[in-house]
């Protein structure tokens, strides 16, 4: 088995984004209640914090597109 070299993603979110902890809850229970693996919750939130990533990406962009820039 090799030995781990850092924070996996989830847990990545976990640290960065603390209401992620929530969602990975209750994603955890409703898998392990379906009878369903942990390859699937592992994608499921790993989506999650796709979906998150994009929107905060795409929120930034749009904050940044809104500024107004004092050396133009």
């Amino acid at each position: 088995m090799r030995k781990k070299s850092g924070l996996t993603i989830i847990e990545q979110a976990v640290v960065l984004v603390p209401e992620f902890e929530k969602v990975f809850g209750k994603l955890e229970q409703q898998v392990s209640l379906r009878g369903q693996s942990k390859s699937t919750l592992d994608n499921y939130i790993l989506r999650q914090w796709e979906k998150y990533a994009h929107w905060q990406a795409k929120t930034a962009k749009k904050q940044r597109k809104n500024t107004v820039c004092p050396f133009k």
